[in-house]
């Protein structure tokens, strides 16, 4: 008697081919592309934004040094110092002291 032998046959292995190594890497490159194309243009609108704020804080902070330098100069106008003193009050010149080296 005869035993039925059957032999296995190895499959072969799959290949990768250049062409498809060519097309996996130009695929894995365009979806880099795309995420990092997607995330900078994101980055770039918050950056925009955040810099808009600094210019907006940075002019309401002009506006209020405005406001101050002219309330400064209004109080310091020497017509209005004067105004202000009272006829017993008079400007003493004579505590002027000048120091020579």
């Amino acid at each position: 008697m005869k035993k039925n032998v059957e032999k296995k046959t190895a499959k072969p292995r799959k290949r990768l081919k250049v062409t498809g190594l060519i097309f996996v890497t130009f695929m894995m490159t365009f979806v880099a592309f795309l995420v990092s194309s997607i995330f900078l243009k994101s980055l770039n609108v918050t950056l925009d934004i955040s810099r808009q704020d600094y210019e907006y804080k940075i002019a309401s902070i002009r506006q209020s040094n405005e406001l101050l330098q002219l309330e400064v100069r209004d109080l310091s106008n020497y017509d209005r110092v004067m105004g202000k003193l009272d006829s017993d009050m008079y400007a003493n010149d004579n505590v002027i002291f000048t120091v020579n080296e």
